[in-house]
């Protein structure tokens, strides 16, 4: 086929005298197109040339015998035209009256962009025209989407081309029309009918006609896979008002906060411009479920509110150690009998608690308390509790809000307190409580969040709780060891221990009770021995009274039990005489009680403080130096250390027996309560002056090299009966002039 002559675009004017009726599917093509004398043309008017230049187009289409052939400029004016977007389209029409393209932006970067995109038709002096083979061409390829192209190629091909394929024919197309444009020779070129039949149909787009522009269209889902269709986004539950950051000032009522730190859920942390006091604030205005009478609920389980109104929340900080996760069940659930306690409070008032930031759980000297408000809900209104990422959980949901919803919000936070993990969106059934490896949890869980009858309400929950409050009973290892001496002229032991050690566990209470002794025969006693073996069996058998948990009774009847001891010791020597030292220990669980008489000692080690003596020393030499009548170089080197001004055997008063509170500092005042709770890790040493009273008597001396030995063993990973043996092992070394004898209680868990 010739290719059609060149005619001068000036010369081309569409038909105004074409038929509405004749309209050609060119009609259809959204956007407006500008005539190529440069005069605007508005999308949408009735005389608009755009319809009739687009009939004009179908009418020269139809046969080229009808009508004469499209010139390059008129080709590329159509393909411009109908290819812009409305705005650049209307920018160019404005261009030509010399107006300004976008509304409300006479310099907007975006008119230069647009115009780089759509440029004018160049004029036949500027660029050598295409061809018409070549600009429908162009004007093909531009509008084929890459999917539709590379299908057209595979049908050439007799290949189905689907996208995605490493071997689209895609880019055959591209270089077939290339090769199209470079040379008219080696290709047949279209006519403007062909290139007009085979112009791609451009999926209309959808614009709303509002302030607020153009609307995206909704997105054809049409090619995604089941993958993508089913893809979630996950959004920060975290939520914060983008206003306020760290450094500004925020004012709020009559106040001003100067913002420190962003927290979860809307808090801020701030502080009060007037006098500096730490507060935690949102912007949200309280709920008015936590309004009554015109004034907001306060609990002592809750954070003060200093300031509520429409402008936001203040609340005081409180003050004390975040819960970590993870704790033993007993802990847990005695922290969350105080959050119980709030639950209770908040039902009377006809309120169902369905959410707590557990973040904001904190730990006071006067219990558990909460740093942020939780999420309230009316009794009786549709409610479902939410924990942890703010997810609902399956099984809370109800249509009526009781103060079984608040105990559900109570397991939840049970079962992340002990477990370290929030529970499940599924909810809690029999498969995940047969899971939980902590002893009584399942049960707890099951009552507060699944059976109603076993557990009604909050107060029936309290209740059953009592029992899983008692911490494990503590357990303890026991070493003694006793000698001789090296002493030639001391052919008995005149020293004695003892141990006993009792337990008891039932459904609601288990208890232990652990006695140990050390008794040091007066040596030159005809019956040392005697004495102190009665003393020892005295404060070892001696039936346990009712009551002994509550702390009073454990430290008086251990005061008693060194009564009872020298009334054994005055039994047992009768008229012969003699007597004892008496330093003994009763441990009941892990609180432990002293009853001392004479210079044996007793020491505490532990982690935290070392090695701390326990007792005081009845002795000639310790009343000279405490009321300064000897120094402590003449302490050292006496030759008084062994004189004793206390001892069993002989009438006493009534405050002849030293407790923990007996020892005193130089003022005369008590160093320590009456009892002290044994941690895990402490140690308890029992000893007679065989073992101490090997180096010179100075407290720092002793306490010195006392504590070399315990590192030492503890170096060596030894247990007590090991430190025990390295204890009288020391006092061997040194010559071991006297009786030596040593009981070490450690509490290993």
């Amino acid at each position: 086929m010739t290719p059609p002559e060149f005619q001068d675009e000036n010369q081309l004017q569409p038909d105004k005298n074409a038929s509405s009726s004749d309209a050609s599917p060119m009609e259809d093509t959204e956007g407006p197109i500008a005539e190529v004398s440069g005069e605007a043309a508005l999308s949408g008017e009735e005389s608009s040339p755009q319809g009739d230049e687009a009939e004009d187009i179908a009418l020269s289409a139809t046969s080229d015998a009808e009508k004469e052939p499209l010139s390059p400029a008129e080709a590329a004016s159509i393909f411009k035209h109908q290819h812009q977007p409305a705005e650049l389209a209307s920018h160019a029409a404005a261009e030509g009256n010399g107006e300004s393209a976008l509304p409300g932006d006479e310099s907007s970067p975006q008119i230069d962009k647009g115009e780089d995109i759509a440029p004018s038709a160049p004029s036949d002096a500027e660029k050598e025209p295409l061809s018409p083979a070549e600009a429908a061409s162009l004007f093909k390829h531009q509008h084929q989407s890459a999917e539709p192209a590379s299908h057209v190629a595979a049908e050439g091909n007799g290949e189905s081309a689907l996208p995605g394929d490493e071997s689209s024919p895609q880019v055959d197309e591209v270089e077939d029309t290339a090769s199209d444009v470079t040379s008219g020779t080696e290709k047949e070129p279209l006519s403007p009918a062909e290139a007009a039949s085979k112009t791609p149909t451009v999926p209309e787009e959808k614009v709303e006609d509002s302030d607020s522009g153009a609307v995206p269209s909704v997105q054809d889902t049409s090619g995604l896979s089941a993958d993508e269709l089913l893809e979630e986004q996950h959004f920060d539950t975290t939520t914060e008002d983008k206003g306020l950051r760290e450094g500004i000032i925020h004012v709020m009522g009559n106040d001003q906060y100067h913002i420190e730190a962003s927290l979860p859920r809307g808090y801020y942390k701030a502080l009060r411009a007037r006098g500096e006091h730490p507060v935690i604030l949102t912007v949200q205005p309280l709920d008015s479920l936590w309004v009554e009478d015109d004034h907001p609920l306060q609990h002592p389980r809750l954070p003060s509110i200093l300031y509520a109104g429409e402008d936001g929340v203040a609340l005081d900080e409180v003050k004390g150690d975040p819960v970590p996760r993870g704790l033993p069940l007993h802990e847990a659930v005695s922290l969350l009998n105080g959050v119980a306690l709030l639950l209770r409070f908040l039902s009377v008032k006809g309120l169902a608690v369905t959410d707590i930031d557990l973040s904001g759980l904190v730990r006071t000297a006067d219990g558990v308390r909460l740093q942020y408000l939780p999420t309230l809900a009316r009794m009786g209104q549709p409610a479902q509790v939410t924990f942890g990422d703010g997810t609902p959980l399956e099984g809370s949901a109800t249509e009526s809000a009781t103060e079984a919803t608040s105990m559900f919000l109570w397991g939840a936070m049970l079962c992340a307190l002990v477990t370290g993990e929030n529970l499940p969106a599924e909810g809690l059934d029999r498969q995940t409580l047969s899971q939980m490896k902590t002893p009584g949890l399942p049960q707890l869980l099951n009552a507060a969040m699944r059976d109603r009858s076993a557990c009604p309400d909050l107060r029936a929950l309290r209740e059953i709780c009592q029992a899983f409050q008692r911490p494990p009973s503590p357990k303890y290892q026991i070493g003694a060891a006793s000698t001789i001496g090296l002493n030639p002229s001391r052919l008995c032991n005149e020293d004695s221990y003892g141990l006993a050690h009792h337990a008891w566990e039932y459904h609601d209470q288990d208890w232990q009770c652990l006695r140990a002794c050390v008794a040091d025969g007066m040596g030159g006693e005809a019956a040392g021995e005697i004495a102190s073996q009665a003393a020892v069996n005295a404060f070892c058998q001696r039936p346990a009274p009712d009551r002994l948990e509550r702390t009073d009774v454990h430290v008086q009847w251990t005061r008693e039990l060194g009564w009872e001891a020298n009334r054994a010791v005055q039994k047992a020597v009768g008229d012969a005489g003699g007597g004892c030292t008496l330093t003994g220990i009763v441990v009941v669980n892990d609180r432990l009680a002293l009853a001392h008489v004479g210079d044996s000692r007793a020491y505490l080690h532990s982690a935290r403080k070392g090695l701390e003596l326990l007792s005081r020393d009845h002795s000639l030499v310790r009343a000279l130096l405490d009321s300064g009548n000897m120094s402590a170089d003449e302490a050292a080197t006496s030759s008084l250390i062994n004189q004793v001004t206390r001892a069993l055997g002989q009438p006493m008063p009534e405050d002849y027996v030293d407790s923990l509170a007996h020892l005193v500092d130089a003022k005369g005042q008590s160093i320590r309560e009456a009892h002290l709770a044994l941690e895990t890790g402490d140690r308890i040493l029992l000893m007679s002056d065989g073992i101490w009273g090997v180096w010179e008597y100075r407290d720092s001396v002793i306490t010195a090299e006392l504590t070399k030995i315990i590192d030492a063993a503890d170096a060596a990973g030894s247990d007590p009966q090991a430190l025990a043996d390295a204890l009288i092992q020391c006092a061997l070394d040194a010559g071991a002039d006297d009786n030596a004898t040593v009981v070490v209680v450690a509490r290993i868990a």
